[in-house]
């Protein structure tokens, strides 16, 4: 019984000083052009993600320097979003690589002690069904 008590509440430490740092965020997609999808062709979408961070993280911390320079900010131990499909899903759609989380730092706010980033991604992924870009509708 110590020995499951002593494990659980290692595990809650750890979780929450591993995300003590993040803030929140958001993860979106959209199509790069509005033209109809066509089986068993390319479409390029962008990945828009957004993210918010504690400025308390050396990885994390935004000022005007990083903000000229083009820096990112992020998690430094999850670094990428990476296709949660089934292998053969992601490789038919040629979703193959992983796309990085760190973003660009846009703004800081030293009164909150928070940093603020966002990166837009292009995707080139294989259309596998029939996809209305316009809707959201997928059929």
């Amino acid at each position: 019984m110590i020995r499951i008590s002593l494990f659980l509440y290692t595990s809650i430490c750890i979780n929450s000083v591993y995300n003590a740092h993040f803030r929140g965020g958001s993860i979106s997609w959209r199509p790069a052009t509005s033209t109809s999808s066509i089986l068993n062709t390319q479409q390029t979408i962008y990945i828009d993600q957004r993210y918010a961070w504690s400025r308390s993280a050396a990885a994390s911390s935004c000022t005007s320097t990083t903000i000229t320079s083009y820096g990112l900010i992020g998690d430094t131990t999850v670094t990428n979003l990476t296709c949660q499909s089934g292998s053969t899903t992601c490789t038919n759609v040629q979703y193959t690589t992983a796309i990085s989380t760190l973003v660009l730092c846009t703004d800081y706010n030293t009164v909150l002690g928070m940093s603020f980033g966002h990166t837009s991604t292009a995707v080139n992924l294989t259309v596998q069904s029939y996809m209305d870009t316009n809707s959201g509708s997928i059929g």
